[in-house]
């Protein structure tokens, strides 16, 4: 099961304009979810280590979570911003 971060906690509240989801529905919505970007553990040039997190789309949904595989953690949740808002005319 994946755990939700604090930042990913207070980026839905602010983003989603909703409640948190349990871990449980962020983990089925992974589930369900199109895969942008894989997970990874690479080096950069001069050797350190660096993380990339892993993308999942959910267009049902209107938005991108991204997270750390490795931790089975949800960092942060991803919006398009437009739900708030005018439309234009």
């Amino acid at each position: 099961m994946i755990s939700l971060s604090e930042h990913f906690k207070d980026r839905w509240i602010e983003r989603a304009k909703g409640p948190v989801p349990s871990e449980r529905e962020v983990h089925e919505m992974l589930q369900n979810a199109i895969v942008l970007q894989k997970f990874r553990k690479t080096y950069t040039p001069r050797g350190r280590p660096q993380t990339i997190l892993a993308l999942f789309w959910i267009p049902l949904a209107g938005l991108v979570i991204k997270a750390d595989m490795q931790q089975m953690q949800a960092v942060t949740v991803i919006t398009d911003g437009l739900s708030d808002r005018e439309p234009e005319r």
